[in-house]
C-alpha cells in the first residue's frame, strides 16, 4: 500500500490519504468492517474529520480509492501496452485477466482481509471498472453496446465472474497457474453472446 501517486494531488493531500489508508487497514485488522468508524480512522491517522471528507464520503471509499489509484492505474497501463502489441481482443483479455489474478495472488493477505471483513464489494467495483477498459479499447470487436441494459449486463458479468474465479482459486487452494485460470475465466465472459444480443436489439 505505497502508491497513492496521483500527480494531480499536492503532497499534503497525498500524505493525508496515505495516513488515512494505513489507519483504515489497521482498524480493519482489529474490527469487522461495519464497526470501523470514521472517527477512529481519523484519530489513528492524526487528521481532522474534515480532512477525511475532503477525500472520501464513506469508509468503503478508502480501500476502493486506494486500489483505484494503485491497482487500476497499473492495469490501465498494462492494457495500453498490450493494445499496442497484441492484435485481438482475446489476446489482450487473456493477458490482462492473467495479470489481475496474479496481482491478487501476490497480495493474498489484502484479499483475505477484505474478504474476511465482508468488503468484497470493493473488489466487485474494481473489477467492474476493469471491464470498462475493454469496452473502450475494443468497441469495434465487441460492439459499442449503445443499449445501457446490455452494457450494464456485460460489465457486471465481467466483475462477478472475475471475483468468483478468484475466490475459487484462492479459497480452495487450486494449483492451476494464473494463465490457466485466465483461460477458464474467458469461458465465463462470453463476448459472442453480447454481440448476438446487441445485433438482435439493433434488428428489433
Amino acid at each position: 500500500m505505497e502508491k497513492l501517486n496521483n500527480p494531480q494531488q499536492n503532497p499534503l493531500a497525498l500524505r493525508a490519504k496515505k495516513l488515512i489508508t494505513e489507519a483504515f487497514f489497521d482498524c480493519l485488522e482489529e474490527n469487522p468492517y461495519k464497526k470501523v468508524k470514521i472517527s477512529e480512522i481519523c484519530r489513528r491517522a492524526g487528521v481532522a474529520r474534515s480532512t477525511f471528507y475532503n477525500h472520501y464520503q464513506t469508509v468503503e471509499d478508502v480501500p476502493y480509492t486506494h486500489y483505484l489509484e494503485d491497482w487500476f492505474v497499473d492495469m490501465k497501463e498494462i492494457v495500453a501496452e498490450l493494445f499496442l502489441t497484441e492484435v485481438s481482443f482475446e489476446d489482450v483479455s487473456l493477458a490482462t485477466i492473467e495479470w489481475v489474478l496474479r496481482y491478487w495472488r501476490e497480495h493474498v493477505e489484502e484479499y483475505e482481509l477484505l474478504q474476511t471483513a465482508e468488503m468484497e464489494s470493493v473488489l466487485l467495483k474494481l473489477f467492474y471498472q476493469g471491464t470498462t477498459i475493454f469496452t473502450d479499447k475494443f468497441q469495434d470487436q465487441i460492439g459499442e453496446f449503445d443499449n445501457p441494459a446490455i452494457l450494464e449486463c456485460y460489465l457486471s458479468q465481467g466483475a462477478v465472474s472475475t471475483l468468483s474465479l478468484l475466490k475459487i482459486w484462492i479459497n480452495t487452494g487450486l494449483t492451476l497457474s494464473a494463465a490457466e485460470m485466465a483461460e477458464i475465466l474467458a469461458i465465463f465472459i462470453p463476448v459472442d453472446m453480447y454481440e448476438l444480443l446487441y445485433q438482435r436489439f439493433e434488428q428489433k
